[in-house]
């Protein structure tokens, strides 16, 4: 009996053995299992910063589009409001640059040579003359009735129509 007990003692043995060799694989496998875990923690952590990274790029994104909107808005007022300008100054451009070549220099220029204003004054220049003549008829008429006390007429002088008729005209 020796023996079996031997032999069960060293099955007992061979047991406890095999139960301390499965309990380090198991330690082990326990170790693993927490590395494991620790690392699909930090992974998971990673992937939430990942994912407050993504959120806040796609907030950042909507601002920077928004932005994009704002400003095209803006570039498209300006160009309109140019435009607009544009379309009021570019007249007086031209208007200023008519009165260059042709201002009111020019326009002087054009109306005091002109054949109609040269005709105009020698009208006017002819009928100065005529009123002098009559004048100078009727002064010197005057002085022939004080000198020899009798009535001279002035009707009878054809300077008399032609005053009358150029300052008509005139």
């Amino acid at each position: 009996m020796k023996g079996l007990q031997v032999e069960s003692d060293q099955k007992l043995i061979d047991k406890d053995k095999n139960l301390a060799c499965k309990d380090v694989v198991i330690v082990e496998f326990q170790c693993r299992l927490r590395e494991v875990q620790e690392a699909l923690e930090a992974e998971r952590q990673r992937g939430d910063s990942l994912e407050v990274g993504i959120a806040a790029e796609k907030v950042k994104l909507e601002s920077t589009e928004e932005a994009r909107k704002v400003s095209q808005a803006a570039l498209n007022l300006a160009q309109d409001n140019y435009a607009k300008v544009q379309a009021t100054v570019e007249p007086l451009i031209n208007d200023l640059s008519w009165l260059q070549n042709y201002g009111v220099a020019h326009i002087a220029n054009s109306i005091l040579n002109s054949t109609e204003l040269d005709r105009e004054v020698v009208a006017l220049i002819v009928a100065s003359q005529a009123v002098g003549h009559r004048a100078g008829y009727v002064e010197c008429a005057a002085h022939v009735e004080t000198a020899f006390h009798t009535h001279w007429g002035t009707l009878h002088c054809f300077v008399n129509e032609q005053a009358d008729d150029g300052l008509r005209k005139a």
